[in-house]
């Protein structure tokens, strides 16, 4: 009887180890098909920020150029202002063009790159801003780029089932099997009496 138990238990471990295998892989391809989704979207939001970037900076050297001014000149005259209105107008000018260099480098560098190079960029250059302004949903990714990370989502849903789960588990029977092959540790003889 027990060894009838211990076969149907073998038998429905390995029917779970293959099922939990798969649901891996699965959740490897899902999972990582959705990178060029998200990082699709966070390009979309990025442009409507650089574009509105775009438009402060074009009315900052409007202004400047209404006084004769370049729009740096224009910054540093606030700044150096002694009037902490006029300094703080300055800071926030100054502020406003970083942003919207800092939004034109990440978006060119999103628009042309490659499939494998996107997601570093894209980590590189993410604004958590930005990043909270986004209302992302998952897709069905049915092009190319998507396929390409869905196959790699396999082999890595795989590394993370086997380094996970599997490996803890192996660990732990080869540490016991080592115990059972070296035998019980040896009797200590009672010390004589002196």
């Amino acid at each position: 009887m027990h060894v009838c138990g211990v076969i149907v238990l073998r038998f429905f471990g390995r029917m779970i180890d293959g099922l939990l295998d798969r649901v891996f892989c699965i959740a490897g391809a899902i999972g990582l098909s959705q990178i060029p989704g998200i990082i699709q979207q966070y390009v979309d939001v990025l442009s409507g920020a650089l574009a509105e970037a775009r438009r402060n900076v074009e009315t900052f050297r409007e202004q400047a150029a209404l006084v004769g001014r370049t729009l740096p000149e224009f910054i540093d005259k606030h700044l150096r202002n002694p009037d902490p209105d006029f300094q703080a107008s300055g800071r926030a000018m100054q502020m406003a063009v970083e942003r919207f260099e800092g939004y034109g480098a990440a978006f060119e560098s999103l628009r042309d790159a490659s499939i494998w190079q996107r997601p570093f960029l894209f980590f590189a250059h993410l604004d958590v801003g930005l990043w909270s302004q986004m209302d992302y949903r998952p897709t069905l990714p049915l092009n190319m780029e998507g396929l390409i990370y869905a196959a790699v989502g396999i082999p890595l849903g795989l590394l993370a089932y086997y380094g996970i789960l599997r490996l803890p588990v192996y660990l732990f029977r080869k540490k016991d099997k080592d115990r059972e092959q070296d035998g019980p540790p040896p009797a200590r003889s009672p010390a004589k009496a002196a």
